[in-house]
């Protein structure tokens, strides 16, 4: 978001760019964000207007754990977030929508992923 691998203390960033353009900042994400703590602050998160992430939802974690590393919630609970949203959003103002999937794939499991691959006989 703001250009490097590493963010840096005072940088601007492209939530910034946006809403420097009068664009609202909406970030939806399945994972906890507050991992890395100092360097989510850097990238501005706190200057979204709309924000979620998994730590929302932590009764709905498709893990077993809740640390920070761990808790995540599926894309299908992000999806319902997003469309919730936009269900309310005014489509006169401009929006810089950000969604981050942190879905587990094959061979994880959890109770929300959907069966793809149907057994063989």
């Amino acid at each position: 978001m703001g250009g490097r691998l590493a963010p840096f203390p005072g940088q601007s960033t492209l939530l910034d760019d946006f809403h420097a353009n009068g664009y609202a900042v909406a970030w939806f994400s399945g994972q906890d964000e507050s991992i890395g703590a100092r360097e989510s602050a850097m990238l501005g998160l706190e200057r979204t207007d709309v924000y979620y992430d998994a730590r929302d939802d932590a009764e709905r974690s498709v893990s077993s754990f809740r640390t920070s590393g761990s808790l995540a919630v599926s894309w299908k609970r992000v999806n319902a977030r997003v469309g919730d949203f936009l269900s309310t959003w005014n489509p006169e103002r401009p929006l810089f929508l950000y969604v981050n999937y942190g879905d587990t794939h094959f061979p994880y499991d959890h109770r929300e992923l959907d069966d793809l691959l149907e057994p063989s006989v």
